[in-house]
């Protein structure tokens, strides 16, 4: 045809499909192409901002959030540090069940001083059942192998004494009392937190050295000053009688309250006239009054009364080596009874009171 062009026989056109803008809801029948790209705007999607509002709301949520879950991690990490805690009264226990089979009796709670150089050296159960919480190698390095059988309950400690005994050991510290520490006297040592049940009596000593002052009478707990029971001396069961406790650590050079190796009193027994931790204060020479651990100093009358740091309670082991935590809120009656290792007294069902 004129003014057309002709296309080379075998040429075929392949015509572009054509969308029909009235099957969109359009008018016209205009061919219609998609493109897919970028934006217009410097190739970008615009995109909205944050306003100040939300991030405040999200701020807000986040503190939350945090707020919610704070006490719960401290909650695990109290449970964590408790389970230590009882931990280290298994270890005790069993240690001091170790130290009966070989001497057949539990070890003095502390011994009477000897004069050491013009200074009076108390023993303590603690330096006694070192071998058993495998510390045999600290005990010869304080040169205290003699203390252990009792047959030299006064033996002067070697030259080193002074500088090993600084060294806190974990078996004798609750995790929770960040208060543990070295006495400034190197003739003291370290500090720790558990004790041996004296009795359920006011008075651990009458005087500043208990010599000869104690009646036989007030001495009816597992160790005393020069006393430790035999198993078959508690007719109350080894499962009602209370072996150790606790007590809190006072961050204080003038006072002794769970000193270990070097004693001017009875640091490391405890009294069971009280509930755990009573307002009641302790009583002592040496004593400072602080929180949680109230105390009246210049006294001789020395008294140490069960306390911890865990919420609502104390860890307890009984001489059978069985462990639990005791409610402050135990009867006073029911923790009496547990203090004592003949008193013909029932505890009753006091596990986890």
């Amino acid at each position: 045809m004129l003014g057309q062009t002709e296309m080379p026989s075998g040429v075929r056109i392949r015509k572009r499909p054509v969308c029909r803008t009235t099957e969109l809801g359009l008018t016209g029948g205009e061919d219609m192409t998609f493109f897919s790209g970028p934006g217009p705007v410097g190739g970008k999607r615009n995109r909205p901002a944050f306003t100040l509002v939300e991030l405040l709301v999200v701020i807000a949520v986040i503190g939350i959030l945090v707020g919610l879950l704070l006490p719960a991690v401290q909650q695990v990490r109290e449970a964590a540090r408790r389970t230590t805690c009882m931990n280290n009264q298994k270890q005790i226990a069993l240690a001091i069940q170790n130290y009966h089979e070989s001497f057949k009796k539990v070890p003095n709670g502390t011994d009477l001083p000897g004069q050491i150089s013009g200074h009076r050296y108390y023993g303590s159960w603690a330096t006694k059942v070192l071998p058993w919480v495998e510390q045999e190698s600290f005990l010869d390095a304080m040169g205290l192998r003699n203390h252990v059988n009792q047959l030299n309950q006064h033996a002067p400690p070697s030259n080193a004494f002074g500088n090993v005994a600084f060294t806190e050991l974990p078996v004798f510290e609750c995790p929770s009392d960040a208060n543990g520490t070295v006495s400034e006297n190197v003739q003291e040592g370290a500090f720790g937190n558990y004790a041996l049940c004296a009795g359920n009596y006011f008075r651990i000593t009458n005087g500043w050295y208990g010599s000869g002052m104690i009646p036989v009478d007030f001495r009816n707990g597992i160790a005393h000053f020069n006393l430790g029971r035999r198993f078959a001396d508690v007719v109350d069961g080894l499962s009602n009688t209370l072996l150790s406790s606790e007590l809190i650590n006072v961050p204080r050079y003038n006072d002794k309250r769970g000193m270990i190796y070097y004693q001017v009193e009875p640091t490391v027994l405890f009294s069971a006239e009280q509930p755990p931790n009573t307002t009641t204060a302790d009583r002592g020479y040496f004593r400072i009054n602080w929180p949680k651990a109230p105390a009246i100093g210049g006294v001789g009358a020395n008294v140490i009364y069960a306390r911890s740091l865990h919420p609502g309670g104390v860890v307890v082991s009984t001489v059978d080596g069985a462990v639990n935590f005791v409610s402050d809120h135990i009867s006073l009656d029911v923790f009496r009874a547990l203090g004592s290792v003949d008193g013909g007294d029932q505890a009753g069902n006091w596990s986890g009171s």
